[in-house]
């Protein structure tokens, strides 16, 4: 099976993805993707939401650990899933892949 390795720069190879904290009040993401055909993708993850920041919200570490994986996922090309599964939007509870993802990401890669 194909195994992403997640690394920093060295002298011989340059990053892919970069993880960024943002801290927007205005920004309704707990987090999102910026896809760079030209450089590195970013995946940017809302301080705001997962600090605790915001009045509408409150994350246990449970719905934290979805929403890194649910992006991360998405750095590996996943779109969003109508099945309940890391990729369904809205199911922050789910913090484990569950079939449909293997099977999503297996047909993908």
């Amino acid at each position: 099976m194909w195994e992403v390795d997640i690394l920093p720069d060295t002298a011989g190879t340059i990053e892919d993805l970069t993880l960024v904290d943002l801290y927007s009040t205005t920004n309704g993401y707990f987090g999102y993707m910026n896809v760079d055909s030209w450089g590195s993708d970013e995946l940017y993850i809302n301080k705001y939401y997962l600090d605790g920041d915001s009045p509408s919200w409150t994350f246990s570490s449970n719905n934290k650990l979805h929403t890194i994986i649910h992006e991360l996922w998405h750095a590996l090309g996943m779109a969003h899933s109508y099945w309940s599964n890391v990729m369904k939007q809205g199911k922050l509870s789910i913090t484990s892949l569950w079939t449909q993802d293997k099977s999503s990401y297996n047909t993908k890669w």
